[in-house]
């Protein structure tokens, strides 16, 4: 990927599109507000003068997981139904046969491919996802599915922090208050951070964050349960009006609810494979970090 991009000392009468190739290969950034044009446009210019301060390390970058990465919601609801009567997660391989129905944001690959490219070159320091999902143990397996799919090296998201291991934590509106100063070392500064996430209302270091538009997509998909061993007897207890075999008040019949609550909420929405929000991240961070 080759891009021209050249940012004068004076940048007072510029706007971001003046930097803009404007040749296919990299999008100009269609669909994005004038507040994603001047964010990104701010992170640039502050990345040509941090980049004079040749101690500094390379910038950490923390990303969002649901409706960021893609959409998990579902796949979290089948997890908890596998640790239930398995008392394991899915496979991995079973994992993103499912995810890659749509639950995988569109251009996912790509993504991880310039993250992966950006950490070789060492202009990347950490890659860290930074979730309100309280269940470590759910989003290490969703990462370890995302490593897998994208095929990039084991290792490329290097931590994960959500409510369960960082401190002072606090919510709005069942969001998580993220504190990108939770990832760096004594004496760091978060300034040399980047964080990717749909809720940017929820960062404390707002200039430090690019948004993107979420993703909602739900795959309703029973078949990743067909080879499971107890999937005939669940199966069986969900259709019956018995409450001998399935009290209402059961973690069973709450948990296939769960799902099927889910399917009525979302089940009708289109899988937007034009979506280009993460297209629009691996060139944002074309811009910041490889020109």
């Amino acid at each position: 990927m080759t891009l021209s991009l050249i940012i004068p000392e004076d940048t007072s009468n510029y706007i971001l599109e003046n930097y803009m190739d404007p040749s296919p290969i990299v999008s100009p950034f269609p669909d994005i507000s004038s507040t994603f044009d001047q964010t990104l446009y701010n992170l640039i210019t502050t990345r040509k003068k941090d980049n004079k301060n040749k101690n500094e390390h390379p910038p950490d970058l923390f990303l969002d997981v649901d409706e960021c990465l893609g959409s998990f919601g579902a796949y979290s609801i089948i997890c908890q139904i596998y640790l239930q009567f398995s008392k394991t997660y899915p496979s991995i391989h079973t994992g993103i046969e499912h995810l890659s129905k749509g639950a995988f944001r569109p251009h996912l690959k790509q993504f991880f491919e310039m993250i992966s490219h950006l950490k070789e070159q060492k202009k990347i320091r950490h890659v860290n996802l930074f979730t309100s999902n309280k269940c470590y143990e759910l989003i290490s397996h969703l990462k370890d599915c995302i490593e897998i799919f994208t095929k990039v090296p084991k290792g490329t998201i290097d931590h994960i922090f959500n409510p369960g291991n960082i401190d002072n934590v606090a919510f709005r509106n069942g969001r998580l208050i993220k504190d990108l100063n939770c990832g760096l070392g004594i004496n760091e500064k978060c300034d040399n951070c980047i964080m990717i996430d749909d809720t940017p209302e929820n960062i404390i270091q707002k200039p430090n964050v690019i948004p993107i538009k979420p993703y909602k997509y739900y795959v309703y998909d029973k078949e990743i349960f067909q080879d499971a061993s107890w999937w005939n007897e669940i199966e069986a207890i969900q259709f019956t009006i018995d409450p001998r075999k399935c009290s209402r008040t059961s973690k069973t019949f709450s948990t296939l609810q769960s799902l099927e609550y889910d399917k009525i909420v979302y089940g009708n929405t289109p899988c937007d494979f034009n979506d280009n929000q993460l297209q629009l991240m691996t060139d944002c961070l074309f811009l910041l970090f490889d020109f």
